[in-house]
C-alpha cells in the first residue's frame, strides 16, 4: 500500500549523502584558519587573503610542501529524524482508517449507519486536516534547515612560494590549488500535502450537504494512494505533492596565483606596504534535483543528475591590499575580486528537457540558490594585530565588511579573533587560539585551536558552538580541519 519512503526517504537522503564542500571563505588554508585569515607572522607560511602580506616578512624564501583541509557542516533540524517517524506512522494510520472506512460504507443498511458513517468521516477529514497542517509546517521547516555540506581544499607542492627579489624591490607570490564544495538539501516551493478532503466540509465542519455519503466510495490512485470518490469522480486523495524533492549543488574550483608586494613608505612611525594578485580561475559549476517518489534511490538519481550537470568555465581575479607595520601592531585592507567574475551553472533542461533535475527545478525555482550563474563578489576585510616587542605574544583581529556567496548559493561574512606564543626555540611546539562567526547566512561561530611543530608542520581544527541533534544525540553543526606543510628560509 502507501509505502514510507514515498514522504520520508527522499528526506532522510540528505542526511546520509556525500559531496564535498570548501572555500577560503569558509575555511582558510593552514594555520589561516586559527588565525581567521589574517595575522600575517613568521610562523604563518600561507600567503593570507591580503596581497601586501607576504611583503611583511623578512625571509628571502617560503615555499609549502603540502596543504589539506577538510570539514562538515550540518543544518539545525534538531531531531527530525523522529519528526519524520511520527509523521509516517501518522499517514499510515490515516491511510489504515481510510481503507477501513471503506467497509462502513459498505454496510450502511438505515438512516442510523448513515449518519454514523457521516460522523465518522466528519473525524477523518478533521483529523487528516490536521496532519496536513502538522506535515507542511514539518516539510517547510526541513526545507529550510534540512542540509548537509562537505568540504575539501588541497595545496600543491612548494605552493604558496614566495620569492624575496632585490632586484624587483619587493616579493613575488605564486600559488595554486583546489578546493571542491557541494551541499544536499530537502527543498520544497509549496506544502507537502493539499490533499483536499477539506474540501468536503462545510463551514460548520460537517459533510458538505451536495455530497450523498450513500455514494460514496475508497479506491486507489495510479500510485497506490487511497482516494475517496463520489461514483467515477474523484473527490480527494490521501497523496503527498511532488514538487518536494533533494537538491544537490557546488562546484571544483581551481586557481593559479601570481602576485607581487612591496614596502611602500616608511618614517619613524612604520612602513606601508601594497600589493595585488591576478588569479587564474577554472570553475566546475554542477547542481542536480529529484523529486521524491515512492523509490528508495533518491541519493543515487542525485548523483547520477549531479554527475550529468555539469559546466566548467574560466575568469579572472583580482585582488589588492595595504598593510600598515608599527613596532607593536599592525593592520591592513583587502579588496578581494574587484572585477567580480562570474561563472555559469550548467541548464538542467539544456540537453533533456524530460530529465528528472529539470522537472525538480521547474518545480523548485528557489532551490537555484545562485540563479543562473555564481560570481565571486567583491569583498572588502580589515585586519590588525598587536604582539609584544619580541613578537613571541601575538594578538589579532578580522572583519569581512560585506557577505558573499559561495558556490552553493551560502553568505559568508566573517569576524575572527586569535592569540599565538612562538617560542624562541624552535623545537619547542607553538600553540594558538582563536573564535570566529559568521555574521551572514547560518551565523556558525567556532572555536579554533591550533598548533605548530618544528616552525614546519601546522595542525588545526575548528568546532562549532552551536549543535543539532540526530537520532537522540547531540553534535556540533560544524567541525574543519587542516594540516599544512612548509618551509622557509
Amino acid at each position: 500500500m502507501i509505502r514510507r519512503a514515498t514522504i520520508a526517504g527522499g528526506l532522510a537522503a540528505a542526511t546520509a549523502f556525500t559531496g564535498v564542500h570548501a572555500h577560503p571563505m569558509g575555511q582558510p588554508t593552514g594555520a589561516q584558519l586559527t588565525y581567521g585569515g589574517s595575522a600575517p607572522h613568521e610562523v604563518a607560511i600561507a600567503v593570507t587573503g591580503n596581497p601586501a602580506a607576504p611583503s611583511l616578512g623578512e625571509r628571502r624564501v617560503r615555499a609549502g610542501l603540502a596543504n589539506i583541509g577538510l570539514g562538515i557542516e550540518i543544518g539545525e533540524a534538531d531531531d527530525f529524524d523522529q519528526d519524520l517517524e511520527r509523521i509516517g506512522d501518522d499517514f499510515e494510520k490515516l491511510d489504515k482508517r481510510l481503507v477501513e472506512f471503506d467497509n462502513t460504507l459498505e454496510s450502511i443498511s438505515s438512516q442510523e449507519d448513515i449518519e454514523k458513517a457521516k460522523a465518522d468521516l466528519e473525524s477523518l477529514i478533521g483529523d487528516i486536516t490536521v496532519f496536513e497542517d502538522d506535515a507542511n509546517t514539518f516539510v517547510s521547516e526541513v526545507s529550510d534547515a534540512a542540509y548537509v555540506k562537505f568540504n575539501g581544499s588541497l595545496g600543491g607542492p612548494a605552493a604558496p612560494l614566495s620569492i624575496r627579489s632585490e632586484r624587483l624591490g619587493g616579493v613575488i607570490t605564486v600559488d595554486y590549488g583546489a578546493y571542491i564544495e557541494g551541499r544536499a538539501a530537502v527543498e520544497s516551493s509549496g506544502d507537502a500535502f493539499s490533499t483536499g478532503f477539506d474540501q468536503l466540509l462545510d463551514s460548520n465542519d460537517e459533510l458538505d450537504s451536495d455530497i450523498d455519503i450513500t455514494e460514496l466510495s475508497i479506491g486507489e490512485d495510479d500510485a497506490g494512494y487511497p482516494i475517496i470518490m463520489d461514483g467515477d469522480k474523484t473527490l480527494a486523495t490521501l497523496e503527498p505533492n511532488e514538487d518536494a524533492g533533494l537538491a544537490v549543488q557546488g562546484g571544483i574550483v581551481g586557481r593559479l596565483s601570481g602576485g607581487y608586494s612591496r614596502e611602500v613608505m616608511s618614517n619613524a612611525l612604520g612602513t606601508l606596504h601594497a600589493g595585488a594578485t591576478l588569479n587564474m580561475y577554472q570553475v566546475t559549476l554542477a547542481r542536480s534535483g529529484v523529486l521524491l517518489d515512492e523509490g528508495d534511490d533518491t541519493e543515487d538519481r542525485a548523483e547520477d543528475e549531479f554527475g550529468d550537470n555539469q559546466e566548467t568555465s574560466n575568469g579572472l581575479g583580482l585582488d589588492a591590499g595595504l598593510y600598515w607595520m608599527a613596532g607593536s601592531y599592525s593592520a591592513g585592507a583587502t579588496l578581494k575580486n574587484i572585477n567580480e567574475p562570474s561563472f555559469d551553472y550548467p541548464d538542467v533542461c539544456g540537453n533533456d528537457p524530460d530529465a528528472q533535475s529539470c522537472a525538480f527545478f521547474k518545480a523548485n525555482p528557489q532551490a537555484k540558490r545562485n540563479g543562473s550563474s555564481w560570481t565571486m563578489e567583491r569583498q572588502i576585510t580589515l585586519e590588525g594585530q598587536v604582539f609584544t616587542q619580541n613578537r613571541r605574544w601575538v594578538a589579532g583581529a578580522r572583519l569581512d565588511a560585506n557577505s558573499v556567496a559561495d558556490t552553493t548559493g551560502d553568505e559568508h561574512q566573517w569576524a575572527a579573533i586569535h592569540g599565538s606564543y612562538v617560542p624562541q626555540t624552535f623545537w619547542i611546539p607553538s600553540p594558538r587560539l582563536g573564535y570566529k562567526q559568521n555574521l551572514a547566512g547560518e551565523e556558525l561561530s567556532y572555536v579554533m585551536a591550533g598548533v605548530t611543530y618544528f616552525r614546519a608542520l601546522h595542525i588545526d581544527a575548528a568546532y562549532a558552538l552551536e549543535t543539532a541533534s540526530f537520532d537522540g544525540n547531540e553534535m556540533p553543526r560544524s567541525v574543519q580541519v587542516n594540516v599544512a606543510l612548509d618551509l622557509q628560509f
